[in-house]
């Protein structure tokens, strides 16, 4: 498929149609009013001044979701398909274009519909028996599932966008077993991931590697630790200078051995 995004001066009209339309056609391609305005919302993506083909393959996205024992296990076989599909002629696409809420928008209006609807939607109930706040409710998800809405620093844990950002922000030795440990201990993560410390990948990184060097103990993420571990880790970071480090393991049995502090005091 052709490299394209929702135009920049056209996402905002596009969303206000949520407001507007029977939230009963969103579902059906062949009625929804949305999808009808998306050719021309939408513009092509140049790179070096030439448009880009990206090679998706629905097909098999939608084999890995309906052949996952779980949803956690199809997340994370779809983070890494969707990474792994993000590379053109041998680069990867660049973090700012695959942060865009405007080109998400577009890929999940369009190729992706169907598969976010049987990930995210598939208990949906129906929707002209549904109470007005169940309708908002329902209304706020397909505006962070199919437009992306929230801001960067605070991705929400779903969506297509925020597992492509996950197999990123985990990327390490080129493979995925941090991306895996992320997802297994998805709150302590995030909250390191959502303070100051998120802006250094390395720092993230080392997290869910010490993670792996604590063999993954369930203590991490218990109700007390994994709102205490990442609490610790920010307050030793400010302290110790931890941005500096670059090199992964290192920083990673020093995180580890800060957890292990917490994780004894918590017994």
């Amino acid at each position: 498929m052709i490299l394209k995004r929702i135009k920049y001066s056209s996402y905002d009209e596009l969303l206000d149609k949520l407001d507007t339309i029977e939230l009963e056609s969103f579902f059906d391609k062949d009625t929804n009013p949305i999808l009808a305005l998306i050719d021309d919302s939408s513009e092509k993506i140049l790179l070096n001044d030439q448009e880009v083909n990206l090679n998706i393959e629905i097909d098999k996205y939608i084999e890995i979701n309906n052949n996952s024992k779980s949803a956690g296990e199809s997340s994370v076989a779809l983070a890494k398909k969707i990474y792994e599909d993000s590379v053109v002629d041998g680069e990867r696409l660049s973090t700012k274009l695959m942060y865009e809420k405007e080109f998400w928008t577009y890929m999940n209006l369009t190729i992706f519909f169907d598969l976010i609807k049987s990930k995210y939607f598939e208990d949906l109930k129906d929707i002209s028996k549904m109470s007005d706040k169940e309708k908002k409710s329902l209304k706020d998800k397909i505006g962070r599932l199919y437009f992306n809405t929230g801001g960067l620093s605070k991705l929400d844990r779903t969506g297509l966008r925020f597992l492509w950002v996950l197999a990123d922000l985990t990327y390490y030795n080129n493979g995925y077993e941090l991306l895996q440990i992320a997802w297994d201990f998805i709150d302590p993560f995030k909250a390191i991931q959502e303070c100051v410390l998120g802006n250094n990948p390395y720092i993230l990184k080392a997290f869910a590697r010490a993670i792996q060097i604590l063999e993954c103990d369930s203590k991490i993420r218990n109700t007390e630790n994994r709102t205490l571990i990442p609490l610790h880790i920010r307050n030793y970071a400010c302290n110790h200078f931890v941005d500096a480090y670059t090199n992964i393991d290192e920083l990673g049995n020093i995180l580890a051995e800060q957890m292990k502090i917490i994780m004894n005091t918590n017994k």
